[in-house]
């Protein structure tokens, strides 16, 4: 199963987190999946990944032009942030022009040590802002019409 798969909301919602053998950190009082509605109306969700690190989605438009105009999108709301938002996959759903912005952070520390990371562990509450600000930046990117098409010549 790929990385898409395992952040879709429906097997997240089922998924049981095995958590035997994980020492004690912050992740003892998060729940493994979380769901809301944004300050500007767009579905979100957070969830686990196998190795406790979350992933976050807002369910918000998509850009008109899909293949690498969705990554030039994506890059447009990471500039925007200043680099404070990571670039995040787009992907269609099956609901007419509405995608799933995914924002993983599997990069940073996990509850299952691990040798290499960028950073301390993001908690839920963490994913959660990072998911407000990229819903606020699509929305606002939408609204004044200032998508960069990097990919243009």
């Amino acid at each position: 199963m790929n990385q898409v798969s395992l952040m879709s909301k429906e097997y997240s919602k089922a998924r049981k987190i095995n958590r035997r053998g994980w020492p004690h950190g912050p992740w003892d009082s998060e729940p493994d999946f979380y769901e809301w509605t944004t300050s500007v109306g767009y579905p979100a969700y957070v969830g686990r990944l196998p190795d406790g690190c979350w992933f976050g989605v807002v369910e918000a438009p998509l850009p008109a032009e899909e293949g690498s105009m969705y990554l030039a999108f994506s890059h447009t709301i990471r500039d925007k942030s200043n680099g404070r938002l990571c670039a995040g996959l787009i992907s269609k759903t099956d609901r007419e022009g509405i995608g799933e912005f995914h924002y993983s952070m599997e990069h940073y520390q996990s509850p299952i040590p691990r040798e290499h990371s960028w950073g301390p562990y993001k908690t839920l509450e963490y994913v959660r802002q990072h998911c407000e600000d990229a819903a606020h930046l699509i929305w606002q990117t939408y609204k004044e019409g200032t998508y960069i098409n990097y990919f243009q010549f």
